[in-house]
């Protein structure tokens, strides 16, 4: 497969380069194909790094949401790795909040749409300055969040009524 990889044509390698990661990637380390200047390399390297979930591989693949040809892998990525290892949502979370890049946020707020019930519970219980915002960006996916059926639970008629008022500009 290396050798496929290394000399033939763009589509076979390709080919190749999938059947590699997907097969050996646990001795073949995705991330040596990261800095590699064929996008469609670097988002099958992300694709094995996202059912590889680590903190460390979370790290390696956060950059690549500033890529409009790569977000979507990266995306991807991420969203695998936090429904394999839940716990890095909290990374996820933290990256979400510190980018101060619109794609990025943006790229991030689909990863954690589908989390949006335990971000919105981080969100309030942390009291971030920017809520609704967050909330709002989350929520402008258009992806299944969670939020509506949460609503419908009992819940206290405050913590309801506040979660009305964060959401309720964007819906």
């Amino acid at each position: 497969l290396m050798h496929l990889i290394d000399s033939a044509e763009t589509e076979t390698a390709h080919e190749a380069l999938a059947a590699l990661m997907r097969s050996f990637s646990d001795t073949v380390d995705p991330g040596d194909y990261l800095n590699a200047n064929d996008d469609f390399v670097v988002n099958i390297a992300l694709e094995a790094l996202g059912r590889a979930p680590s903190e460390e591989n979370l790290q390696l693949v956060v950059p690549h949401l500033r890529s409009p040809n790569r977000r979507k892998g990266a995306v991807l990525a991420l969203s695998q790795m936090i429904q394999g290892a839940p716990r890095l949502i909290e990374d996820v979370i933290s990256e979400f909040r510190a980018s101060d890049e619109p794609s990025v946020r943006e790229a991030l707020a689909e990863v954690l749409a589908r989390k949006a019930e335990h971000v919105l519970h981080t969100a309030l219980r942390e009291e971030w300055p920017n809520l609704e915002e967050s909330i709002g960006l989350i929520l402008k996916t258009r992806q299944a969040t969670g939020i509506p059926a949460m609503l419908n639970r009992k819940l206290e008629l405050k913590l309801q009524r506040r979660i009305c008022s964060v959401i309720g500009p964007t819906v």
